[in-house]
C-alpha cells in the first residue's frame, strides 16, 4: 500500500479572531481606546498564525497619521510585544484592506499556554472624529 510522502497535512481546526476598533469606542472604565492594547482573544498553545487582515471601514482622521499595532500580551514570564505581528500600519488611508508591513506569517506559539493577542490603535495630532478598522487573525493548529 502506498504511503503519502508528499508532506501534505490536515488541519485539525482553523479559527478567526475578530475585532472592530472605532474612533469613539471606550474601555470599561469609560476612557477612549486610543493607545490602549485591546484583546483580540488568544492563540492556543501549539497554533500557527496563518494570516492577518486589517480592513479600514472608515479612514481615521486625526491630525496626522493614525497607526495600528497587532501583537501579543504578557503571559507567564514572557513580556508583552504589542507589535509582534504588525508595526505602525497606517489606518489614515481611504477605506479598504491595508498592507501589513511586519506580518510574520506562520508564527507558531511554542508556549505551553495560550498566548493573548492584542491590537492597539494610536491617534496622532488632533482627536479623531471618524475611523473604524476591522482586524481578522487566522489561526490554525496542525
Amino acid at each position: 500500500m502506498a504511503e503519502n510522502q508528499g508532506g501534505a497535512s490536515t488541519l485539525t481546526y482553523q479559527r478567526v479572531n475578530r475585532l472592530n476598533i472605532k474612533f469613539d469606542d471606550t474601555t470599561a472604565a469609560g476612557a477612549t481606546v486610543d493607545a490602549v492594547a485591546l484583546s483580540l482573544g488568544a492563540i492556543s498553545a501549539g497554533s500557527y498564525v496563518i494570516n492577518i487582515q486589517a480592513i479600514i471601514r472608515v479612514a481615521f482622521d486625526s491630525g496626522t497619521t493614525d497607526v495600528l499595532d497587532i501583537g501579543v500580551g504578557a503571559f507567564g514570564s514572557t513580556v508583552a510585544d504589542p507589535n509582534e505581528f504588525v508595526a505602525a500600519a497606517d489606518v489614515s488611508a481611504a477605506a479598504g484592506e491595508i498592507t501589513l508591513t511586519k506580518l510574520l506569517m506562520g508564527v507558531v506559539t511554542d508556549a505551553d499556554v495560550d498566548v493573548p493577542l492584542t491590537a492597539t490603535w494610536t491617534a496622532a495630532g488632533t482627536a479623531a472624529t471618524a475611523g473604524e478598522v476591522e482586524i481578522l487573525v487566522y489561526v490554525t493548529q496542525l
